[in-house]
């Protein structure tokens, strides 16, 4: 499986061209281990989660594989003091967003670790290359989660012109292997996942949210800003589902989800608690949520339309990087062309 090798490969240490998304609580030890194992770069998820509960997901991962691990860590929301321990406890990637990845870039050097930084757009990608990062990843209005505005196919290249030959990688938009085949065809040098791996059988994630994510096709997600407890002013790319529904049933004016009481819509178990979850809350359902999955936010981007089922993480890869084969093969049929 190593025929697309690129240099984001060669930078990272990995066997093909597929990055996995960190995805908060979802993308915990399980997955990202089996993605890493799979060949590609597993990059474990710390969304707002403590220091402690970040780096335990670390060293589980350690114990479940041997390849390059990355972790996901967000600049605007989370203390130096983290960002530090996770250096210190060594890993192979750090990728970060939301914030000014300059400072990182000498503590990075210092400890063998390879960063890369999310952006949505040029001007930004063009500002993280002239800090000293290793690598961009182009993140496209595609794009479940937290995202930025310009879609993928348009985001791309003009990132990696922005960039002169630093390694991009594609994220937004992608589910299968012509999606990655037409990333690199665009100049980059690989992709990010995260739709596709929310289905992982090793993903964190709640089987409601799985199955509303297979169930789903290219329509059902858009583009809100209304998940914003816990995390305001960005817009994120969800599943249509009920929360949206009764915010749309409601009529104007309406007052935002910050700006109202708080509607309990879903429990989950945090170790002896149960924690109560308000309508409009940032996080995706977990495993651990134990009612009113349906009504949080599901992140998830068009590329749900591709995911058919539940597989192993390893299955995911292996089966993407064959389609991107046949892709490539059909471009180029056996005896389609004429010598001249």
């Amino acid at each position: 499986m190593n025929g697309l090798g690129t240099p984001a490969c060669t930078l990272l240490g990995i066997d093909v061209p597929i990055v996995g998304a960190g995805m908060g609580g979802l993308a915990g030890a399980e997955l990202a281990a089996a993605i890493s194992n799979a060949g590609a770069l597993g990059v474990i998820g710390a969304g707002g989660d403590p220091t402690d509960v970040v780096l335990a997901r670390l060293r589980d991962a350690r114990i479940r594989t041997e390849r390059p691990l990355g972790v996901n860590l967000v600049l605007e929301v989370v203390p130096a003091e983290r960002v530090h321990a996770v250096l210190d406890a060594g890993v192979d990637a750090l990728v970060t967003g939301w914030g000014d990845p300059g400072p990182w870039v000498e503590p990075c050097r210092a400890h063998g670790t390879v960063l890369l930084h999310r952006v949505e757009n040029a001007a930004q990608a063009a500002e993280a290359a002239a800090a000293g990062v290793d690598g961009i990843i182009a993140q496209g209005s595609d794009a479940g989660g937290h995202t930025g505005s310009v879609p993928t196919m348009a985001l791309v290249p003009c990132v990696v012109d922005a960039v002169d030959g630093l390694p991009v990688l594609a994220a937004g938009g992608i589910g299968d292997g012509r999606g990655l085949v037409a990333a690199l065809a665009l100049g980059a040098d690989g992709v990010v996942l995260g739709t596709r791996f929310v289905a992982a059988a090793e993903a964190y994630a709640h089987p409601d949210y799985q199955h509303l994510v297979i169930a789903a096709t290219e329509t059902d997600s858009i583009q809100t800003d209304l998940f914003e407890l816990g995390w305001p002013d960005r817009l994120h790319r969800v599943l249509r589902n009920s929360t949206l529904a009764s915010w749309e049933r409601e009529k104007e004016p309406r007052r935002r989800p910050r700006d109202r009481p708080p509607e309990i819509v879903a429990h989950r178990r945090r170790g002896a608690e149960v924690e109560s979850l308000p309508r409009f809350w940032v996080d995706s359902p977990t495993a651990d949520v134990l009612d009113g999955a349906e009504a949080m936010a599901l992140y998830a981007g068009p590329s749900a339309g591709l995911v058919k089922r539940v597989e192993s993480a390893e299955t995911i890869v292996a089966t993407i990087m064959r389609e991107a084969e046949e892709a490539i093969s059909a471009l180029h049929p056996t005896g389609s062309r004429t010598a001249t």
